[in-house]
């Protein structure tokens, strides 16, 4: 850039060494994350955050009510080379932690949070993606 004293200014005079950037996917509410996942054009990402409301066991219910399950945002993050999914947006029927044996909720068995995080874990490559559930207050470094 040339001042309007005569002095010329270059980049690398006043710019820092680049750094790769990140790319963060926000999905809430996402019945069907195709058109999202082709935006990316295979380049990967930093983190997805990907909602998980329902378990795989009731996938049409889920996409009927435009909602995704663990294993649905676990076959997304490896389609797009996450190196990061966080899973949020979780159904009041789970609980935290484990698939509880003794509770029953409406006759059937309840599925935990930690359930959903192992139906994503099932579909990514553990060598390129570690899955998180987010929780309150919950801090994840990019």
């Amino acid at each position: 850039v040339k001042l309007e004293d005569g002095r010329v200014v270059r980049a690398e005079e006043v710019v820092g060494k680049g750094k790769k950037g990140r790319v963060v996917v926000l999905l809430g509410d996402t019945g069907n994350s195709d058109e999202v996942g082709k935006g990316l054009g295979g380049k990967g990402c930093s983190v997805v955050v990907h909602e998980a409301t329902f378990d795989k066991g009731n996938t049409e219910k889920a996409v009927a009510g435009g909602h995704s399950t663990g294993q649905m945002a676990g076959k997304f993050a490896r389609a797009v080379k996450a190196e990061k999914l966080i899973l949020t947006h979780f159904s009041m029927r789970h609980t935290t932690g484990e698939r509880s044996e003794k509770e029953e909720k409406g006759g059937e068995k309840s599925l935990g949070v930690e359930d959903l995080v192992k139906e994503a874990e099932a579909e990514v490559d553990a060598t390129v993606t570690k899955v998180f559930a987010a929780s309150d207050f919950a801090e994840f470094a990019l």
